[in-house]
């Protein structure tokens, strides 16, 4: 979509890319202006470019690191699971529960 500008003669136009801006930049101000403007926007883009592999590579970390959470969490709930079991059952089997019971603590504090 373009933009409508009101130039300095206020002559009234659209622009509808950079090189619109540019063309509009040369004819206004000249060849060496325009050429700045385009070394100047062509850092930008650079930049940006490099924000963006930033943003895509922060984003699979954060995938990365969810999904492990995820199989974290389902571990520790198989394993409560397993300590609820073994306290409904009719004898209480201590080495069976402390055995779940460390296998939790030793999950958790490995992540922290």
């Amino acid at each position: 979509m373009g933009q409508v500008l009101r130039l300095k003669d206020d002559r009234i136009t659209t622009v509808f890319s950079l090189r619109d801006g540019m063309e509009l930049a040369e004819e206004y101000g000249g060849y060496e202006l325009r050429r700045f403007l385009e070394e100047e926007t062509a850092g930008l883009q650079e930049e940006a470019d490099g924000c963006r592999e930033d943003a895509d590579s922060y984003e699979k970390e954060l995938d990365r690191e969810r999904d492990h959470r995820h199989s974290l969490l389902c571990n520790i709930r198989e394993e409560t699971e397993a300590v609820a079991d073994l306290l409904d059952a009719d004898r209480l089997d201590r080495k069976k529960l402390k055995k779940a019971v460390n296998n939790i603590w030793c999950m958790v504090n490995n992540e922290l």
